[in-house]
Protein backbone atom coordinates (compact mmCIF):
# COMPACT_ATOMS: atom_id res chain seq x y z
CA UNK A 1 0.00 0.00 0.00
CA UNK A 2 1.12 3.55 -0.66
CA UNK A 3 2.35 5.57 2.30
CA UNK A 4 -0.32 8.17 1.58
CA UNK A 5 -2.63 7.83 4.58
CA UNK A 6 -6.11 9.19 5.14
CA UNK A 7 -7.24 11.23 8.11
CA UNK A 8 -10.83 11.75 9.29
CA UNK A 9 -10.79 15.16 7.60
CA UNK A 10 -9.93 13.59 4.22
CA UNK A 11 -13.09 11.46 4.12
CA UNK A 12 -16.18 13.06 2.56
CA UNK A 13 -19.49 13.02 4.43
CA UNK A 14 -21.06 10.24 2.35
CA UNK A 15 -18.07 7.91 2.77
CA UNK A 16 -17.85 8.71 6.48
CA UNK A 17 -21.54 7.83 6.93
CA UNK A 18 -20.98 4.56 5.07
CA UNK A 19 -18.02 3.62 7.33
CA UNK A 20 -19.87 4.55 10.51
CA UNK A 21 -23.00 2.71 9.40
CA UNK A 22 -21.10 -0.50 8.67
CA UNK A 23 -19.11 -0.47 11.92
CA UNK A 24 -22.24 0.28 13.98
CA UNK A 25 -24.10 -2.60 12.31
CA UNK A 26 -21.28 -5.18 12.33
CA UNK A 27 -22.32 -8.25 14.35
CA UNK A 28 -18.84 -9.62 15.06
CA UNK A 29 -15.14 -8.92 14.87
CA UNK A 30 -14.85 -11.51 12.08
CA UNK A 31 -17.29 -9.51 9.94
CA UNK A 32 -15.15 -6.37 10.30
CA UNK A 33 -11.94 -8.29 9.55
CA UNK A 34 -13.49 -9.79 6.39
CA UNK A 35 -14.71 -6.42 5.13
CA UNK A 36 -11.31 -4.77 5.49
CA UNK A 37 -9.48 -7.62 3.73
CA UNK A 38 -7.13 -6.13 1.13
CA UNK A 39 -5.20 -8.33 -1.33
CA UNK A 40 -1.46 -8.47 -0.69
CA UNK A 41 -1.91 -6.16 2.33
CA UNK A 42 -1.89 -6.76 6.08
CA UNK A 43 -5.58 -6.78 7.17
CA UNK A 44 -7.08 -5.29 10.27
CA UNK A 45 -7.51 -8.70 11.84
CA UNK A 46 -10.00 -10.21 14.23
CA UNK A 47 -8.32 -8.84 17.38
CA UNK A 48 -8.40 -5.27 16.12
CA UNK A 49 -11.98 -5.84 14.96
CA UNK A 50 -12.82 -6.88 18.51
CA UNK A 51 -11.30 -3.64 19.81
CA UNK A 52 -13.67 -1.76 17.52
CA UNK A 53 -16.64 -3.79 18.81
CA UNK A 54 -15.63 -3.15 22.44
CA UNK A 55 -15.23 0.59 21.86
CA UNK A 56 -18.63 0.70 20.17
CA UNK A 57 -20.16 -1.00 23.24
CA UNK A 58 -18.63 1.66 25.51
CA UNK A 59 -19.90 4.56 23.38
CA UNK A 60 -23.22 3.04 22.37
CA UNK A 61 -22.47 3.82 18.72
CA UNK A 62 -19.89 5.61 16.59
CA UNK A 63 -20.79 9.16 15.57
CA UNK A 64 -17.46 10.48 14.27
CA UNK A 65 -14.53 8.93 12.42
CA UNK A 66 -12.20 10.44 15.05
CA UNK A 67 -13.66 7.99 17.58
CA UNK A 68 -12.36 5.16 15.41
CA UNK A 69 -8.98 6.82 14.83
CA UNK A 70 -8.52 7.23 18.61
CA UNK A 71 -8.91 3.51 19.36
CA UNK A 72 -5.59 2.12 20.67
CA UNK A 73 -3.46 0.42 17.98
CA UNK A 74 -5.37 2.00 15.08
CA UNK A 75 -2.76 4.22 13.52
CA UNK A 76 -2.82 6.13 10.21
CA UNK A 77 -2.26 2.98 8.13
CA UNK A 78 -4.95 0.90 9.83
CA UNK A 79 -7.44 3.78 9.68
CA UNK A 80 -6.81 4.14 5.94
CA UNK A 81 -7.31 0.38 5.46
CA UNK A 82 -10.64 0.49 7.32
CA UNK A 83 -11.98 3.41 5.24
CA UNK A 84 -10.80 2.10 1.86
CA UNK A 85 -11.85 -1.47 2.65
CA UNK A 86 -15.41 -0.48 3.55
CA UNK A 87 -16.00 2.26 0.96
CA UNK A 88 -13.93 0.87 -1.93
CA UNK A 89 -12.11 4.17 -2.32
CA UNK A 90 -8.82 3.95 -4.19
CA UNK A 91 -6.10 5.62 -2.20
CA UNK A 92 -3.51 6.09 -4.94
CA UNK A 93 -2.25 9.27 -6.70
CA UNK A 94 -3.08 10.12 -10.38
CA UNK A 95 -0.42 9.42 -12.99
CA UNK A 96 2.51 11.80 -12.85
CA UNK A 97 1.59 13.29 -9.46
CA UNK A 98 3.22 10.73 -7.17
CA UNK A 99 6.00 13.07 -5.93
CA UNK A 100 3.43 15.72 -5.01
CA UNK A 101 1.25 13.15 -3.24
CA UNK A 102 4.27 11.88 -1.35
CA UNK A 103 5.02 15.42 -0.19
CA UNK A 104 1.36 15.82 0.73
CA UNK A 105 1.50 12.58 2.77
CA UNK A 106 4.66 13.75 4.50
CA UNK A 107 3.01 17.06 5.44
CA UNK A 108 -0.07 15.23 6.68
CA UNK A 109 2.07 13.04 8.91
CA UNK A 110 3.74 16.11 10.33
CA UNK A 111 0.36 17.72 10.90
CA UNK A 112 -0.85 14.52 12.62
CA UNK A 113 2.27 14.43 14.80
CA UNK A 114 1.84 18.08 15.69
CA UNK A 115 -1.82 17.43 16.43
CA UNK A 116 -0.91 14.61 18.80
CA UNK A 117 1.52 16.91 20.60
CA UNK A 118 -1.17 19.57 20.84
CA UNK A 119 -3.60 16.97 22.22
CA UNK A 120 -0.99 15.94 24.78
CA UNK A 121 -0.40 19.53 25.84
CA UNK A 122 -4.11 20.24 26.06
CA UNK A 123 -5.03 17.09 28.04
CA UNK A 124 -6.77 18.04 31.28
CA UNK A 125 -7.56 15.94 34.35
CA UNK A 126 -10.16 16.98 36.89
CA UNK A 127 -11.02 15.24 40.18
CA UNK A 128 -14.30 15.32 42.09
CA UNK A 129 -15.78 13.51 45.12
CA UNK A 130 -19.29 12.34 45.90
CA UNK A 131 -19.07 13.78 49.45
CA UNK A 132 -18.07 17.31 50.37
CA UNK A 133 -16.94 16.75 53.97
CA UNK A 134 -17.18 13.02 54.73
CA UNK A 135 -16.94 11.58 58.21
CA UNK A 136 -13.87 9.64 59.31
CA UNK A 137 -14.49 6.04 58.25
CA UNK A 138 -16.94 6.78 55.44
CA UNK A 139 -15.96 5.72 51.88
CA UNK A 140 -15.54 8.47 49.28
CA UNK A 141 -16.12 7.87 45.58
CA UNK A 142 -13.44 9.73 43.61
CA UNK A 143 -13.99 10.48 39.90
CA UNK A 144 -11.19 11.51 37.52
CA UNK A 145 -12.33 12.98 34.19
CA UNK A 146 -9.87 13.22 31.27
CA UNK A 147 -10.50 15.62 28.39
CA UNK A 148 -8.21 16.88 25.63
CA UNK A 149 -7.73 18.33 22.20
CA UNK A 150 -8.76 21.68 20.80
CA UNK A 151 -12.45 20.79 21.30
CA UNK A 152 -11.80 19.52 24.86
CA UNK A 153 -13.57 16.24 24.14
CA UNK A 154 -13.61 13.28 26.62
CA UNK A 155 -10.69 10.89 26.25
CA UNK A 156 -11.75 7.26 26.73
CA UNK A 157 -9.21 4.44 26.96
CA UNK A 158 -6.59 6.60 28.74
CA UNK A 159 -4.74 5.01 31.70
CA UNK A 160 -5.26 7.04 34.89
CA UNK A 161 -3.09 6.43 37.95
CA UNK A 162 -4.50 7.35 41.39
CA UNK A 163 -2.10 7.75 44.34
CA UNK A 164 -3.08 8.39 48.00
CA UNK A 165 -0.11 7.61 50.32
CA UNK A 166 -2.07 8.21 53.54
CA UNK A 167 -5.26 6.39 52.56
CA UNK A 168 -6.56 3.15 51.05
CA UNK A 169 -7.71 3.05 47.42
CA UNK A 170 -10.22 0.38 46.41
CA UNK A 171 -11.28 -0.62 42.88
CA UNK A 172 -12.65 -3.66 41.14
CA UNK A 173 -10.82 -5.73 38.52
CA UNK A 174 -13.53 -8.02 37.28
CA UNK A 175 -14.69 -10.03 40.30
CA UNK A 176 -11.58 -9.16 42.35
CA UNK A 177 -11.50 -6.23 44.77
CA UNK A 178 -8.10 -4.52 44.85
CA UNK A 179 -6.81 -2.31 47.68
CA UNK A 180 -3.61 -0.28 48.09
CA UNK A 181 -2.21 3.22 48.10
CA UNK A 182 -2.32 3.41 44.28
CA UNK A 183 -4.37 2.09 41.37
CA UNK A 184 -4.29 2.41 37.55
CA UNK A 185 -7.50 2.22 35.51
CA UNK A 186 -8.55 2.95 31.92
CA UNK A 187 -11.05 5.75 31.38
CA UNK A 188 -14.42 4.55 30.14
CA UNK A 189 -17.10 6.34 28.13
CA UNK A 190 -16.99 10.03 28.85
CA UNK A 191 -13.29 9.83 29.75
CA UNK A 192 -14.09 8.85 33.34
CA UNK A 193 -12.30 6.57 35.84
CA UNK A 194 -13.52 5.98 39.41
CA UNK A 195 -12.08 4.59 42.66
CA UNK A 196 -13.16 4.45 46.31
CA UNK A 197 -10.98 6.05 49.00
CA UNK A 198 -11.03 5.32 52.74
CA UNK A 199 -8.81 6.58 55.56
CA UNK A 200 -6.06 4.12 56.43
CA UNK A 201 -5.99 2.35 59.82
CA UNK A 202 -3.13 0.68 61.69
CA UNK A 203 -4.61 -2.68 60.75
CA UNK A 204 -7.13 -3.33 57.94
CA UNK A 205 -10.85 -3.33 58.68
CA UNK A 206 -12.79 -6.47 57.89
CA UNK A 207 -15.71 -6.17 55.43
CA UNK A 208 -18.28 -6.69 58.19
CA UNK A 209 -16.65 -3.93 60.27
CA UNK A 210 -16.72 -1.51 57.31
CA UNK A 211 -20.39 -2.27 56.71
CA UNK A 212 -21.31 -1.75 60.37
CA UNK A 213 -19.42 1.57 60.54
CA UNK A 214 -21.02 2.89 57.33
CA UNK A 215 -24.47 1.90 58.59
CA UNK A 216 -24.00 3.65 61.96
CA UNK A 217 -22.68 6.87 60.39
CA UNK A 218 -25.28 7.01 57.60
CA UNK A 219 -27.71 9.17 59.59
CA UNK A 220 -25.10 11.50 61.10
CA UNK A 221 -26.55 15.02 60.76
CA UNK A 222 -24.76 17.43 58.42
CA UNK A 223 -24.14 20.26 60.90
CA UNK A 224 -21.57 23.04 61.04
CA UNK A 225 -20.30 22.21 64.54
CA UNK A 226 -20.32 18.98 66.61
CA UNK A 227 -22.19 20.76 69.41
CA UNK A 228 -25.30 20.57 67.22
CA UNK A 229 -25.01 16.79 66.96
CA UNK A 230 -24.75 15.87 70.67
CA UNK A 231 -27.92 13.74 70.55
CA UNK A 232 -26.46 11.62 67.75
CA UNK A 233 -23.07 11.42 69.50
CA UNK A 234 -24.82 10.14 72.63
CA UNK A 235 -26.62 7.54 70.53
CA UNK A 236 -23.27 6.38 69.12
CA UNK A 237 -22.02 5.97 72.71
CA UNK A 238 -24.98 3.70 73.47
CA UNK A 239 -24.51 1.79 70.20
CA UNK A 240 -20.82 1.28 70.99
CA UNK A 241 -21.61 -0.18 74.43
CA UNK A 242 -24.36 -2.47 73.10
CA UNK A 243 -23.22 -6.04 73.73
CA UNK A 244 -24.10 -7.48 70.30
CA UNK A 245 -22.59 -4.59 68.32
CA UNK A 246 -19.20 -6.32 67.93
CA UNK A 247 -18.35 -5.18 64.39
CA UNK A 248 -19.14 -1.51 64.99
CA UNK A 249 -17.17 -1.53 68.26
CA UNK A 250 -14.16 -3.13 66.52
CA UNK A 251 -14.30 -0.59 63.66
CA UNK A 252 -14.38 2.34 66.11
CA UNK A 253 -11.48 0.83 68.10
CA UNK A 254 -9.39 0.67 64.90
CA UNK A 255 -10.08 4.35 64.19
CA UNK A 256 -9.36 5.13 67.86
CA UNK A 257 -5.95 3.40 67.72
CA UNK A 258 -4.99 5.29 64.56
CA UNK A 259 -6.45 8.78 64.97
CA UNK A 260 -7.56 9.41 68.58
CA UNK A 261 -4.20 9.17 70.38
CA UNK A 262 -3.17 12.66 69.21
CA UNK A 263 -6.49 14.02 70.52
CA UNK A 264 -6.03 12.43 73.95
CA UNK A 265 -2.34 13.25 74.38
CA UNK A 266 -2.65 16.89 73.31
CA UNK A 267 -0.87 19.40 75.57
CA UNK A 268 -3.36 22.25 75.18
CA UNK A 269 -7.01 21.85 76.12
CA UNK A 270 -9.36 21.94 73.14
CA UNK A 271 -13.14 21.98 72.93
CA UNK A 272 -13.83 19.43 70.20
CA UNK A 273 -17.54 20.19 70.33
CA UNK A 274 -16.94 23.76 69.14
CA UNK A 275 -15.19 22.94 65.85
CA UNK A 276 -14.70 19.88 63.66
CA UNK A 277 -11.19 18.39 63.81
CA UNK A 278 -10.12 17.36 60.31
CA UNK A 279 -8.01 14.63 58.74
CA UNK A 280 -6.92 15.84 55.28
CA UNK A 281 -6.17 13.08 52.76
CA UNK A 282 -4.49 14.21 49.49
CA UNK A 283 -4.98 12.15 46.31
CA UNK A 284 -3.41 12.65 42.88
CA UNK A 285 -4.56 11.43 39.47
CA UNK A 286 -2.28 11.43 36.42
CA UNK A 287 -3.37 10.63 32.87
CA UNK A 288 -1.05 8.74 30.52
CA UNK A 289 -1.22 8.64 26.75
CA UNK A 290 -2.65 5.42 25.34
CA UNK A 291 -0.36 3.16 23.25
CA UNK A 292 -0.57 3.12 19.48
CA UNK A 293 1.68 2.24 16.56
CA UNK A 294 3.86 5.31 16.65
CA UNK A 295 4.15 6.34 20.30
CA UNK A 296 4.49 4.74 23.70
CA UNK A 297 3.13 5.76 27.08
CA UNK A 298 3.33 9.48 27.78
CA UNK A 299 2.29 11.52 30.80
CA UNK A 300 -0.50 13.75 29.55
CA UNK A 301 -1.78 15.63 32.62
CA UNK A 302 -2.62 15.40 36.29
CA UNK A 303 -4.57 16.87 39.20
CA UNK A 304 -4.43 16.92 43.01
CA UNK A 305 -7.44 16.78 45.31
CA UNK A 306 -7.73 16.87 49.11
CA UNK A 307 -10.50 15.01 50.94
CA UNK A 308 -11.34 16.84 54.23
CA UNK A 309 -12.54 14.04 56.55
CA UNK A 310 -14.37 15.26 59.67
CA UNK A 311 -12.80 13.52 62.68
CA UNK A 312 -15.93 12.82 64.74
CA UNK A 313 -13.87 10.82 67.28
CA UNK A 314 -12.75 14.00 69.08
CA UNK A 315 -16.27 15.29 69.86
CA UNK A 316 -17.49 11.74 70.53
CA UNK A 317 -14.71 11.03 73.07
CA UNK A 318 -15.27 14.40 74.73
CA UNK A 319 -18.97 13.62 75.06
CA UNK A 320 -18.12 10.11 76.30
CA UNK A 321 -15.72 11.56 78.90
CA UNK A 322 -18.27 14.11 80.11
CA UNK A 323 -20.79 11.30 80.67
CA UNK A 324 -18.33 9.22 82.73
CA UNK A 325 -19.41 9.46 86.39
CA UNK A 326 -19.14 7.69 89.72
CA UNK A 327 -20.11 4.07 89.05
CA UNK A 328 -22.66 2.79 91.56
CA UNK A 329 -21.85 -0.92 91.13
CA UNK A 330 -18.10 -0.37 91.49
CA UNK A 331 -18.67 1.93 94.48
CA UNK A 332 -20.75 -0.78 96.18
CA UNK A 333 -18.07 -3.41 95.56
CA UNK A 334 -15.23 -1.39 97.12
CA UNK A 335 -17.40 -0.51 100.11
CA UNK A 336 -18.07 -4.22 100.65
CA UNK A 337 -14.36 -5.05 100.96
CA UNK A 338 -13.06 -1.81 102.48
CA UNK A 339 -13.32 -3.07 106.07
CA UNK A 340 -11.70 -6.45 105.44
CA UNK A 341 -8.22 -7.43 106.63
CA UNK A 342 -6.82 -7.37 103.10
CA UNK A 343 -8.76 -4.27 101.99
CA UNK A 344 -5.88 -2.84 99.92
CA UNK A 345 -5.53 -5.95 97.78
CA UNK A 346 -9.29 -6.38 97.45
CA UNK A 347 -9.94 -2.79 96.33
CA UNK A 348 -7.12 -2.85 93.80
CA UNK A 349 -8.40 -6.18 92.42
CA UNK A 350 -11.93 -4.75 92.19
CA UNK A 351 -10.53 -1.76 90.30
CA UNK A 352 -8.67 -3.91 87.76
CA UNK A 353 -11.70 -6.18 87.27
CA UNK A 354 -14.03 -3.20 86.75
CA UNK A 355 -11.87 -1.62 84.02
CA UNK A 356 -11.30 -4.96 82.27
CA UNK A 357 -15.04 -5.62 82.22
CA UNK A 358 -15.69 -2.64 79.92
CA UNK A 359 -16.17 -3.54 76.24
CA UNK A 360 -13.71 -2.34 73.62
CA UNK A 361 -10.62 -0.13 73.76
CA UNK A 362 -12.63 3.05 74.16
CA UNK A 363 -14.81 1.42 76.82
CA UNK A 364 -11.72 0.45 78.81
CA UNK A 365 -10.34 3.98 78.47
CA UNK A 366 -13.57 5.49 79.78
CA UNK A 367 -13.68 2.80 82.51
CA UNK A 368 -10.43 4.25 83.85
CA UNK A 369 -12.13 7.63 84.22
CA UNK A 370 -15.12 6.16 86.04
CA UNK A 371 -12.85 4.13 88.35
CA UNK A 372 -10.78 7.21 89.23
CA UNK A 373 -13.86 9.30 89.97
CA UNK A 374 -15.39 6.54 92.11
CA UNK A 375 -12.18 6.08 94.16
CA UNK A 376 -11.81 9.84 94.65
CA UNK A 377 -15.39 10.11 95.87
CA UNK A 378 -14.85 7.21 98.28
CA UNK A 379 -11.76 8.92 99.73
CA UNK A 380 -13.55 12.28 99.96
CA UNK A 381 -16.29 10.68 102.07
CA UNK A 382 -13.71 9.48 104.66
CA UNK A 383 -14.09 5.85 103.58
CA UNK A 384 -17.16 4.74 105.55
CA UNK A 385 -16.82 1.26 107.02
CA UNK A 386 -13.04 1.52 107.46
CA UNK A 387 -11.55 1.66 110.98
CA UNK A 388 -9.99 5.09 111.74
CA UNK A 389 -6.56 3.57 112.45
CA UNK A 390 -6.58 1.87 109.01
CA UNK A 391 -7.70 4.87 106.95
CA UNK A 392 -4.29 6.51 106.62
CA UNK A 393 -2.65 3.43 105.11
CA UNK A 394 -5.65 2.69 102.89
CA UNK A 395 -5.71 6.28 101.57
CA UNK A 396 -2.10 5.86 100.40
CA UNK A 397 -3.02 2.61 98.65
CA UNK A 398 -6.07 4.15 96.91
CA UNK A 399 -4.13 7.22 95.82
CA UNK A 400 -1.44 4.93 94.43
CA UNK A 401 -4.08 2.94 92.57
CA UNK A 402 -5.43 6.18 91.09
CA UNK A 403 -1.96 7.18 89.93
CA UNK A 404 -1.42 3.74 88.39
CA UNK A 405 -4.74 3.98 86.53
CA UNK A 406 -3.67 7.32 85.11
CA UNK A 407 -0.25 6.12 83.95
CA UNK A 408 -0.42 2.37 83.39
CA UNK A 409 -4.11 1.50 83.31
CA UNK A 410 -5.86 -1.47 84.84
CA UNK A 411 -3.04 -3.85 83.92
CA UNK A 412 -0.64 -1.99 86.23
CA UNK A 413 -3.11 -2.25 89.13
CA UNK A 414 -3.66 -5.95 88.47
CA UNK A 415 0.13 -6.47 88.43
CA UNK A 416 0.52 -4.84 91.84
CA UNK A 417 -2.26 -7.05 93.22
CA UNK A 418 -0.43 -10.14 91.99
CA UNK A 419 2.88 -9.05 93.51
CA UNK A 420 1.26 -8.38 96.89
CA UNK A 421 -0.40 -11.80 96.91
CA UNK A 422 2.85 -13.53 95.99
CA UNK A 423 4.82 -11.77 98.76
CA UNK A 424 2.16 -12.60 101.32
CA UNK A 425 2.22 -16.26 100.34
CA UNK A 426 6.03 -16.39 100.51
CA UNK A 427 6.03 -14.90 104.02
CA UNK A 428 3.45 -17.42 105.21
CA UNK A 429 5.38 -20.37 103.81
CA UNK A 430 8.86 -19.26 104.95
CA UNK A 431 10.67 -22.04 107.00
CA UNK A 432 11.67 -21.42 110.62
CA UNK A 433 15.46 -21.42 111.13
CA UNK A 434 17.36 -23.66 113.62
CA UNK A 435 18.52 -20.55 115.46
CA UNK A 436 14.91 -19.48 116.00
CA UNK A 437 13.97 -22.96 117.24
CA UNK A 438 16.84 -22.88 119.78
CA UNK A 439 15.71 -19.48 120.97
CA UNK A 440 12.16 -20.70 121.52
CA UNK A 441 13.43 -23.66 123.55
CA UNK A 442 15.47 -21.23 125.68
CA UNK A 443 12.34 -19.15 126.28
CA UNK A 444 10.38 -22.23 127.34
CA UNK A 445 13.17 -23.18 129.80
CA UNK A 446 13.19 -19.72 131.29
CA UNK A 447 9.43 -19.85 131.77
CA UNK A 448 9.66 -23.24 133.42
CA UNK A 449 12.28 -21.88 135.85
CA UNK A 450 10.04 -19.03 136.92
CA UNK A 451 6.95 -21.05 137.78
CA UNK A 452 6.41 -23.11 141.02
CA UNK A 453 5.57 -26.54 139.72
CA UNK A 454 3.61 -27.59 142.84
CA UNK A 455 1.53 -24.44 142.96
CA UNK A 456 0.80 -24.69 139.28
CA UNK A 457 -0.15 -28.34 139.59
CA UNK A 458 -2.44 -27.68 142.56
CA UNK A 459 -4.06 -24.70 140.91
CA UNK A 460 -4.60 -26.49 137.66
CA UNK A 461 -5.67 -29.81 139.11
CA UNK A 462 -9.28 -28.72 139.44
CA UNK A 463 -9.34 -26.77 136.19
CA UNK A 464 -8.07 -28.89 133.31
CA UNK A 465 -6.82 -32.40 132.75
CA UNK A 466 -3.39 -33.29 131.33
CA UNK A 467 -4.66 -33.88 127.81
CA UNK A 468 -6.26 -30.44 127.64
CA UNK A 469 -3.09 -28.81 128.94
CA UNK A 470 -1.00 -30.78 126.45
CA UNK A 471 -3.18 -29.52 123.60
CA UNK A 472 -2.89 -25.98 124.96
CA UNK A 473 0.90 -26.32 125.24
CA UNK A 474 1.13 -27.46 121.62
CA UNK A 475 -0.91 -24.41 120.63
CA UNK A 476 1.42 -22.09 122.56
CA UNK A 477 4.48 -23.76 121.04
CA UNK A 478 3.07 -23.37 117.55
CA UNK A 479 2.37 -19.67 118.08
CA UNK A 480 5.85 -18.99 119.45
CA UNK A 481 7.39 -20.63 116.38
CA UNK A 482 6.24 -17.62 114.36
CA UNK A 483 8.24 -15.08 116.45
CA UNK A 484 11.79 -13.97 115.71
CA UNK A 485 14.43 -12.90 118.24
CA UNK A 486 15.36 -9.26 118.71
CA UNK A 487 18.79 -9.96 117.18
CA UNK A 488 17.23 -11.62 114.13
CA UNK A 489 14.83 -8.68 113.72
CA UNK A 490 17.70 -6.17 114.04
CA UNK A 491 19.75 -8.06 111.43
CA UNK A 492 16.73 -8.12 109.09
CA UNK A 493 16.20 -4.37 109.55
CA UNK A 494 19.86 -3.64 108.77
CA UNK A 495 19.73 -5.81 105.65
CA UNK A 496 16.58 -4.02 104.40
CA UNK A 497 18.22 -0.63 105.08
CA UNK A 498 21.27 -1.66 103.01
CA UNK A 499 19.05 -2.85 100.18
CA UNK A 500 16.98 0.34 100.19
CA UNK A 501 20.15 2.42 99.78
CA UNK A 502 20.80 0.62 96.49
CA UNK A 503 17.30 1.32 95.17
CA UNK A 504 16.42 4.24 92.91
CA UNK A 505 14.61 7.25 94.31
CA UNK A 506 10.93 7.65 93.27
CA UNK A 507 11.72 10.91 91.45
CA UNK A 508 14.56 9.17 89.56
CA UNK A 509 12.22 6.36 88.55
CA UNK A 510 9.66 8.94 87.41
CA UNK A 511 12.33 10.66 85.30
CA UNK A 512 13.29 7.34 83.70
CA UNK A 513 9.62 6.56 83.07
CA UNK A 514 9.18 9.95 81.40
CA UNK A 515 12.16 9.23 79.14
CA UNK A 516 10.73 5.80 78.29
CA UNK A 517 7.32 7.32 77.53
CA UNK A 518 9.00 9.80 75.18
CA UNK A 519 10.58 7.05 73.10
CA UNK A 520 8.91 5.60 70.04
CA UNK A 521 7.45 2.13 70.50
CA UNK A 522 9.17 -0.52 68.35
CA UNK A 523 5.97 -1.62 66.64
CA UNK A 524 4.98 2.02 65.98
CA UNK A 525 8.42 2.68 64.49
CA UNK A 526 8.17 -0.43 62.31
CA UNK A 527 4.78 0.70 60.97
CA UNK A 528 6.13 4.20 60.40
CA UNK A 529 9.18 2.87 58.57
CA UNK A 530 7.01 0.63 56.37
CA UNK A 531 4.76 3.58 55.49
CA UNK A 532 7.78 5.76 54.60
CA UNK A 533 9.25 2.97 52.45
CA UNK A 534 5.92 2.58 50.63
CA UNK A 535 5.74 6.31 50.01
CA UNK A 536 9.34 6.46 48.82
CA UNK A 537 8.67 3.57 46.42
CA UNK A 538 6.21 5.68 44.41
CA UNK A 539 8.49 8.70 44.22
CA UNK A 540 10.51 9.48 41.10
CA UNK A 541 14.27 9.37 41.40
CA UNK A 542 15.93 12.78 40.95
CA UNK A 543 18.21 11.51 38.16
CA UNK A 544 15.32 9.86 36.35
CA UNK A 545 13.24 13.05 36.63
CA UNK A 546 16.12 15.17 35.25
CA UNK A 547 16.50 12.80 32.28
CA UNK A 548 12.73 12.94 31.73
CA UNK A 549 12.81 16.77 31.64
CA UNK A 550 15.65 16.69 29.11
CA UNK A 551 13.69 14.26 26.92
CA UNK A 552 10.57 16.43 27.00
CA UNK A 553 12.63 19.52 26.14
CA UNK A 554 14.22 17.70 23.19
CA UNK A 555 10.79 16.64 21.92
CA UNK A 556 9.42 20.14 22.16
CA UNK A 557 12.50 21.57 20.45
CA UNK A 558 11.83 19.24 17.49
CA UNK A 559 8.13 20.03 17.36
CA UNK A 560 7.25 22.64 14.69
CA UNK A 561 5.95 25.94 15.96
CA UNK A 562 2.52 27.23 15.01
CA UNK A 563 4.14 29.82 12.72
CA UNK A 564 6.06 27.06 10.89
CA UNK A 565 2.87 25.01 10.58
CA UNK A 566 0.97 27.96 9.09
CA UNK A 567 3.77 28.48 6.57
CA UNK A 568 3.70 24.78 5.60
CA UNK A 569 -0.08 24.81 5.31
CA UNK A 570 0.09 27.83 3.00
CA UNK A 571 2.72 26.04 0.87
CA UNK A 572 0.55 22.92 0.82
CA UNK A 573 -2.49 24.92 -0.33
CA UNK A 574 -0.42 26.52 -3.10
CA UNK A 575 0.80 23.10 -4.34
CA UNK A 576 -2.69 21.60 -4.22
CA UNK A 577 -3.93 24.55 -6.26
CA UNK A 578 -1.17 23.92 -8.81
CA UNK A 579 -2.10 20.23 -8.89
CA UNK A 580 -5.76 20.95 -9.48
CA UNK A 581 -4.80 23.48 -12.18
CA UNK A 582 -2.67 20.78 -13.86
CA UNK A 583 -5.62 18.36 -13.84
CA UNK A 584 -7.76 20.90 -15.65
Amino acid sequence: MSETYLTPLDVDAASAARVLGFLNAAASAEEIAAAVEIPDERDVGVRLGQRIIDRRSELGSFTDLRQIRDIPYIGPERFTEIVTGITGLVNSPPSGTAPLYDELARLRRQVATLGSHIDALMTEVSISADRGTPLLGQPVRITARVTGGIDNRPRPGIPVTFIAPSATIEHAEGMIRRTGISATLLTGPGGVARVTVRVATDEPMLPAQKTALISQLADFPDVETPSRATAFLDQLIADYAWDVNHDFRAAVDLLYKTYARSLIDGVNAFDYLAQWPRVDVPITATADGGPNETEGMQVRGGAVFTIPFRNWLGPWLQRFHNRAHRNAAFDQNIRAVAGSANAAEAIMQQTADFVHSRRGLVGAFMGLTEAQRTLNAFIAEDMPGVAPEARTGLISVLQGANAMLNSGGADAVAGIVGVRKQLTEEVRNAPVSDQLNARLISIESALDAKANQADVSTALAGKVDNQTFSDYQQTVDFRFEGFATLDAYQAFQNRITDQLETKADVSAVAAVQANVDAKLDQSVFANFRETVEQQMAVKVDQTEFTQYKATIKTRFDKTPTLETLNTRNAELARRIELLETGRK
